[in-house]
């Protein structure tokens, strides 16, 4: 970030940040004539060398900023503000790199820029399996619940786990543990785009490009979500470091998982 410092009364002062340099030329702390210094700057400098229009005793302050990143002074129709923070044009795909390496993206921060991606993080990821899972368990509990009932009633050896009983049981219950939810993850992420889970956290799957899944990449998400969970969780875990928030599936599938437009 960018650091200003000014002469006043013959004394250095600062370092102050780019808000507060700008408030200081607004409230004509900083004058024209003052003499200003930043990163970048070969020598010091009045700030009406650095900005022409400040010579203009009428100018109005309100229309000049300070850029947050390379500490320039612009008008307001050269920079953009993100909550506070004006970023010029020449600095914009640097300030958005930056918070983007330090996972704080812009949506994030700023929900309310429209047209930029927001990341969804580890635990948020981690509620929704959690209302997916609760959701999933109970047809597999009462799909169990009947096929226990049905073969204990028709006469049927339970209490021997070798019986074929006991075997057409755990073939079931097994198969739906695993049919199941395969229907489910993907079916939801290629019609929806989204769980119910992840409906109820208000995140969606995308591709890289921002489109919906096809079926097929729907189905071969969950495979590969069934490796991230077989290395011991650590394909999710992933999630909580990388930049994009990427689990070893979406890096694999070439997915990505973001939270739901407001728009």
């Amino acid at each position: 970030m960018a650091e200003w410092y000014f002469e006043q009364n013959n004394q250095q002062e600062g370092p102050i940040d780019a808000a507060t340099f700008e408030r200081l030329v607004r409230d004509k702390i900083i004058e024209p004539d003052t003499l200003v210094w930043t990163q970048g700057m070969a020598k010091w400098q009045a700030l009406e060398e650095l900005n022409p229009a400040a010579q203009d005793p009428d100018t109005t302050k309100q229309d000049q900023v300070i850029c947050a990143e390379c500490g320039g002074l612009f008008d307001t129709h050269e920079a953009v503000e993100y909550a506070g923070q004006w970023v010029c044009a020449g600095c914009k795909s640097t300030y958005t790199q930056r918070m983007l390496e330090t996972g704080a993206t812009l949506a994030t921060t700023h929900p309310e820029i429209p047209g930029v991606r927001a990341y969804a993080g580890f635990w948020i990821r981690v509620l929704a399996m959690f209302i997916d899972n609760i959701i999933l368990n109970i047809p597999i509990f009462l799909v169990a619940m009947v096929a226990g009932v049905i073969l204990g009633a028709s006469g049927a050896d339970m209490d021997n786990p070798d019986s074929p009983a006991n075997m057409v049981f755990m073939l079931v219950v097994y198969g739906i543990s695993f049919l199941l939810p395969a229907l489910y993850f993907a079916g939801f992420h290629h019609k929806k785009g989204a769980t119910p889970g992840k409906m109820a956290v208000g995140i969606v799957v995308v591709n890289d490009d921002g489109s919906r899944l096809s079926l097929g990449k729907a189905i071969g998400r969950y495979f590969a979500w069934i490796l991230s969970a077989m290395i011991c969780y650590i394909g999710f875990i992933i999630a909580g470091f990388e930049a994009e928030k990427r689990s070893l599936h979406d890096m694999i599938c070439s997915t990505r998982v973001i939270y739901k437009s407001k728009g």
